[in-house]
């Protein structure tokens, strides 16, 4: 018999909350859970990059001298990384490795946040961009500077890349230049319309294509966001963009999900956090019902709608795949940052990228960044507890919730060539709609398999013959999903032994893996 070890691993960390929120999470494991059957629902090839990060280094000096940074990236399973990041990447000087250093607000308008960058001295060089790919085997996804440089003065910067040891195999020609002119002057003053960016667009396409063959580029989606609060230019952009370039090698849409949307409109306690934010009574509120019972089941079902109404016109006006270049789930007020239940909500998303076909590359935003986005602990002391106050200390270099919620899926993907999505059905056929997972096949070995059980009662899940006779060895990770991640004494440990019928346990993640570790 093969030598194997399984763990599992429960969260000791404990947020101080009402009793009453948590009656229905304290849960003995065996007792109350349901049983249910694992069905494979949806099949889909599966891209080698798919998994990667948004990479807004920016406002650090040499970034992959860090060793620390490299191991955690290592970690991650990531296989792309856009360089130099987003919105930073219109302004981006080529030569510094930085933000242009000239940049006013009548630059950056609603994006002030790249002055600060444009202030750094610069060090994220292609140079430093080399190192990092050397160490981790990442591969970037140059996003390109159409404002300030020509696609001569470009190219020359990607060959420049290329003789570094750096592969431009993925473009992007552009970030977000559908927003209005409020909140980016500069691109706005370089493309005043759709057209414009379109005749560039495919200028520059066919000249990198030239440069490198073999190499995808991207021209910039926007999608729907199912709202009033948009810009003309928004509004019509994909649909006039699609007009002019009918087939491009790909399309990037980026989508934010607001957990606070989760809760009823007519929460008082949404009401009155969003006329006093910071009042520490009104966080804890927000923060208590977000956690509760029915707070997490629309946190939960947050991601597919969100999904379904962003692509909803998609193809009508592309036959094209889909690069998600920036996604995260996004509470602008810090409430819930860091929160197992943000992890979970990630969690969801990434199902809805795994579930659609057209969806290639998926870029978590952000991998090392500030507290409501970072995969990566990057500060101590980021967190402050909304309801006693005290500030937390996240382990630097220790994934977040987020981070390891992705890297569960990352990792279990690597070398995959192919995924199968799995539900969960009852004993009566009623969808199991708290658990699901994804097994990602490699060649003719045993599949590695995410489950994830992200409601409140313990579930006995059957794996039947989606598993082979053989046992597997089985993580699971569980927390409240109030509860902090922040370093890995965040969880309680325990160990078992994993066959194919498991206990998942409230609000967790479990990865299963041949035992004998060889894939």
């Amino acid at each position: 018999m093969k030598n194997f070890s399984v763990f599992v691993i429960a969260a000791c960390r404990r947020a101080v909350l009402p009793a009453i929120v948590w009656t229905a999470f304290v849960l003995p494991f065996g007792a109350m859970a349901d049983d249910l059957q694992a069905v494979v629902t949806a099949v889909r090839p599966m891209p080698a990059t798919f998994f990667g990060f948004n990479g807004n280094f920016g406002n650090l000096e040499a970034p992959w001298n860090d060793a620390e940074l490299v191991a955690a990236t290592r970690r991650t399973g990531a296989a792309t990384l856009r360089y130099p990041g987003g919105t930073v990447a219109n302004f981006w000087d080529w030569n510094k490795g930085g933000v242009r250093s000239d940049l006013s607000v009548h630059d950056v308008g609603a994006s002030r946040f790249v002055l600060d960058f444009a202030r750094r001295p610069g060090g994220y060089s292609i140079e430093n961009l080399a190192r990092g790919v050397r160490a981790t085997g990442i591969t970037p996804i140059f996003v390109v500077n159409m404002t300030d440089y020509t696609p001569q003065q470009q190219i020359a910067f990607l060959k420049n890349a290329q003789t570094e040891g750096v592969p431009v195999r993925y473009v992007e020609l552009g970030n977000e230049f559908y927003f209005g002119k409020g909140a980016h002057p500069h691109v706005f003053r370089r493309y005043p319309s759709v057209a414009a960016y379109a005749q560039a667009a495919q200028d520059w396409s066919s000249r990198i294509k030239a440069a490198f063959p073999g190499v995808k580029v991207a021209i910039v989606g926007a999608g729907d966001l199912g709202h009033l609060r948009t810009s003309a230019r928004r509004k019509g952009w994909d649909e006039r963009l699609s007009k002019d370039i009918s087939s491009p090698d790909a399309v990037t849409y980026h989508i934010y999900v607001d957990p606070l949307s989760a809760l009823d409109p007519q929460s008082l306690a949404l009401e009155a956090l969003r006329r006093n934010p910071n009042d520490p009574e009104n966080r804890c509120a927000v923060y208590t019902e977000l956690t509760g019972p029915q707070g997490m089941r629309r946190l939960m079902a947050q991601a597919d709608p969100a999904w379904e109404r962003k692509t909803r016109a998609y193809d009508s006006e592309w036959a094209a795949p889909i690069w998600v270049t920036e996604f995260a789930v996004w509470d602008k007020t810090g409430v819930m940052s860091g929160t197992w239940a943000q992890g979970l909500a990630t969690g969801r998303l990434i199902d809805a990228f795994l579930r659609d076909k057209r969806v290639e590359i998926v870029n978590l935003h952000n991998l090392f960044a500030q507290v409501a986005f970072t995969a990566v602990w990057r500060y101590r002391n980021e967190i402050e507890s909304p309801c006693s106050g005290d500030r937390l200390s996240g382990t630097k270099h220790a994934f977040t919730a987020t981070g390891t919620l992705f890297a569960a899926f990352a990792n279990a993907a690597a070398g995959a060539d192919s995924a199968f999505r799995i539900s969960g059905k009852s004993a009566a056929g009623g969808a199991g709609d708290p658990v699901y997972g994804w097994g990602f096949s490699h060649d003719k070995k045993p599949p590695r398999i995410v489950l994830v059980n992200d409601g409140a009662r313990a579930v006995r899940f059957s794996l039947g013959a989606i598993l082979p006779a053989e046992s597997y060895a089985v993580k699971t990770l569980s927390a409240k999903p109030g509860d902090y991640i922040l370093s890995e004494n965040s969880w309680q440990r325990s160990e078992a032994i994993g066959a194919n019928v498991l206990t998942l346990p409230p609000f967790s993640i479990s990865t299963l893996d041949d035992n004998d570790g060889n894939q």
